[in-house]
Formats: structure tokens, sequence, C-alpha cells
């Protein structure tokens, strides 16, 4: 979608908030500490929640032109994933 507007997804582009990168590294942090499977579900559950939120936040943002919202929101989601990825890596959870 971002290159049918001209636009590109460049690392250097894009400034998250401090709050969120934070939230990030916790999480991260506390699936690298656990093998529990409770609290890695448990993350893996809250975790899609927050990714389907963002999706439909991308759409919209596409839907009303708003791309560098978009982007923002591009460059979030794939920290989510990340996240996501790191609990099937650890589990079954798919």
């Amino acid at each position: 979608m971002l290159l049918l507007h001209g636009e590109t997804l460049e690392e250097n582009d894009i400034q998250l908030e401090s709050d969120f990168l934070m939230e990030v590294m916790d999480i991260s942090e506390e699936i690298a500490e656990t093998s529990d499977i409770d609290t890695l579900s448990s993350i893996f559950n809250n975790n899609r929640k927050k990714m389907d939120n963002t999706i439909q936040l991308i759409s919209q943002a596409f839907s009303n032109h708003k791309i560098k919202e978009a982007k923002q929101l591009i460059a979030k989601i794939k920290y989510l994933v990340n996240i996501e990825d790191k609990i099937k890596e650890k589990t079954y959870l798919h």
C-alpha cells in the first residue's frame, strides 16, 4: 500500500514513541525469561489483540489518506510481529 502512494518504509524514517519501545523491550525480556506456557499464551493473546487493533488503524489511515500515520503504524506492527515470532519460537502457539 505504501508503494501505491509513492512511499517506502525506511528505518530512519520513523520515530516511534519511547513508551511503545519500552513496552516492546519489557515484553521481549519477559518472553526471554519465561518458559511458562500460560504466561507465553497470555502475552501472545494480548499481542494478537494489539496487532488486530493496529491493522484496523492502518486500514483507516490509508482510507483517510493519512500516509505518514500509516507508516508509523506499519513500523509498530513490525515490532508486534517480532514479539509473536519470539513466542512461536519458544512454543507451539501458531
